[in-house]
């Protein structure tokens, strides 16, 4: 029979409910675990971008649009104002044939005869003369006639059989048909003899007789003499029939530097060539090459046959320039003639200066003659689009941006004509720079500065006007390299008026669409915390002003009074701050898509007077607008 005691129920009804609080805290610990970390974050999201609004755009209430830049400002290039020096350009030039005479060649014949006395004797103390003897000798294989500026014929004589104590004197004579040409003499002992005889100046045929006077013998003899002819270096004249030829040789041309502007001391060359073509006689029948060439010790490199490189070469031409030539000759049965006037044609093509030092200034240069109208479109449209607003006294300020990147100094008398309509009469107004001087390496402004006219200009004209150029004083050469040059640039600035009457001035300036992308919107959908609008404005107008910028979701009425909006006060010129507004949960449902800005801009409300302002076209304040957001990053609902 089942026995169950009265004070064990409560005890397991305690156990029951310790165990369900139990499962229940670890469930909740479980939950929160699984479900992560919470925190606040900031992002910055784009309104409006940067709005520039001019002053002009604020006072005109006329629908009409034109583009500032075609009214309000201009560029312009003048005839050679906008120069680079690279502009400079060396003309190719073909000099004159240059006449001059081939130098002297050597060859070395080597030996050129051998030859043998069979009856050879004579008693101690017997003077004898070898003629008939002696075989004329023949050097037709060498060459038919030669006139021999340098060199010596040489005779080795050798006895057979030898005795080296025979001793005597030998002279020999050279003839042609009977005429002595030349002779040398030296003394025979130790059983041998070099004779050596002077050529210079001769001119030798291509057969010769030789005579031997031998005197003072110390001894009898009786044998055989023989003898060898050799010519070494032998510098020739000139020389028909020529056997053979093939020599190396250097000649020099002068080039004049008058082909060159006056004031050029001295160029370095970019690129170039030099064009070579010798015009040696085809009756020479010689091969002429050109080895290497020089200009002023200065190696040239070949491009192609005759053509060679003048890249990086430095043209002194305070001196003519010197071209030297290695040359090789080479042929057979040749004549070469060093009395003999060759043609050489020389030219310089492609020329392309790196740098040219001057001692005044090039042609390319000299007279800059100035007489342009830079523009005559855009402002007579000015008074009709600024209505109301009229021209202030010195109301125009022409700009000249003036860069001399260049080692010379700049001048000019240049002066701008205004040209407008008065009462119905064509008139012009004469304007003068202050200070047109313009140092080398300087950039300056050139400012022309009009009087009081009483209308618009519709054109502006330069009269014809010079820019000198000069080396600065107390220096007597610059030098110049291709990246020099000077430009000028034009700009313009007009002071303006306008009366402001009571109650100050309202317009509408801009509107646009929010730049809130799709990842924005997902944004503003998430758990917001807080939101502010960041206004960052900058103020260069010379008043003060007030800025109101509207939200809207419908884009025919942004400027409805019941959109979000603020206004901005801003003080006059100088002013640029960060102006921060908190917005309402509400509020922020209208930056979500699709939403447009708007900017209104009030000035001079509470004047109960009217008012003039002065100002410039291109006075102007700017605005911009971001959203900051502080969001809540994986929130959790308790």
């Amino acid at each position: 029979m089942l026995k169950c005691s009265f004070w064990k129920i409560p005890l397991l009804l305690f156990i029951a409910l310790f165990l369900i609080a139990g499962c229940s805290a670890i469930n909740d610990f479980m939950q929160e675990e699984m479900r992560g970390p919470s925190w606040d974050t900031n992002v910055r999201l784009p309104l409006i971008p940067t709005q520039e609004i001019k002053l002009v755009d604020i006072l005109n209430e006329n629908d009409q649009e034109y583009d500032d830049e075609d009214i309000f400002s201009f560029e312009f290039e003048l005839d050679k104002m906008d120069f680079g020096l690279d502009e400079i350009e060396l003309e190719d030039i073909d000099y004159d044939p240059i006449e001059t005479t081939m130098p002297e060649i050597k060859i070395d014949f080597g030996e050129v005869f051998n030859g043998t006395i069979d009856s050879f004797g004579f008693a101690e103390n017997t003077d004898i003369t070898l003629d008939e003897e002696v075989p004329p000798v023949d050097l037709s294989d060498n060459f038919t006639t030669i006139t021999i500026r340098q060199g010596t014929l040489d005779l080795f004589l050798a006895i057979d059989p030898e005795d080296n104590d025979l001793e005597f004197d030998i002279e020999i004579i050279l003839f042609d048909n009977g005429q002595e040409l030349a002779q040398g003499s030296s003394q025979f002992s130790d059983g041998t003899a070099h004779v050596e005889i002077d050529l210079a100046g001769t001119d030798l045929p291509n057969e010769i007789d030789l005579e031997f006077r031998i005197t003072n013998p110390n001894q009898d003899y009786n044998g055989q003499l023989n003898y060898s002819v050799k010519m070494d270096s032998i510098t020739i004249e000139k020389v028909t029939g020529l056997d053979e030829i093939d020599v190396e040789e250097s000649l020099t041309l002068n080039l004049l530097a008058d082909e060159f502007d006056e004031n050029i001391k001295e160029i370095v060359m970019e690129e170039g060539k030099l064009i070579l073509a010798p015009n040696i006689p085809d009756a020479w029948n010689i091969d002429f090459s050109i080895e290497k060439i020089y200009i002023n010790d200065q190696e040239l490199s070949p491009v192609s046959e005759g053509v060679f490189s003048i890249e990086g070469v430095v043209f002194n031409l305070e001196d003519s320039l010197e071209v030297k030539i290695d040359f090789r000759a080479a042929g057979t049965d040749v004549t070469y003639d060093t009395t003999e006037t060759v043609d050489f044609n020389i030219s310089l093509a492609d020329l392309l200066w790196k740098e040219i030092t001057v001692s005044g200034l090039l042609t390319d240069m000299e007279d800059f003659t100035i007489d342009e109208e830079i523009f005559a479109t855009g402002l007579d449209e000015l008074e009709e689009w600024l209505e109301g607003i009229g021209l202030a006294e010195e109301a125009i300020t022409l700009i000249l941006q003036v860069d001399n990147q260049t080692d010379f100094v700049l001048s000019s008398d240049l002066s701008l004509i205004l040209l407008y309509t008065h009462e119905g009469t064509e008139e012009e107004s004469v304007i003068e720079a202050d200070d047109f001087n313009v140092d080398p390496r300087e950039a300056k402004e050139i400012r022309f500065l009009s009087g009081e006219i009483p209308s618009m200009p519709h054109s502006i004209k330069i009269p014809e006007s010079t820019l000198e150029i000069a080396i600065p004083e107390g220096e007597d050469d610059i030098t110049i390299t291709r990246a020099d040059y000077f430009s000028m640039v034009g700009d313009a600035d007009f002071k303006l008026k306008f009366l402001v009457q009571p109650g100050g001035v309202e317009n509408d300036v801009a509107t646009g669409k929010l730049e809130l992308d799709t990842d924005d919107q997902d944004v503003l959908d998430g758990w917001i915390q807080n939101v502010l609008i960041d206004f960052y404005n900058a103020n260069d107008l010379p008043l003060y002003l007030d800025i109101t910028v509207f939200f809207s979701n419908d884009e025919e009425n942004i400027f409805d009074q019941d959109n979000p909006n603020w206004t901005i006060g801003l003080p006059e010129t100088g002013t640029a701050e960060n102006y921060l507004v908190e917005i309402s949960k509400d509020d922020l449902e209208t930056f979500k898509e699709p939403a447009w800005y708007g900017i209104r801009v009030e000035i001079l409300k509470d004047i109960t007077e009217p008012q003039e302002i002065i100002f410039k076209y291109g006075d102007s304040f700017s605005t911009k607008a971001n959203l900051d957001v502080e969001i809540r990053v994986n929130p959790h609902e308790d």
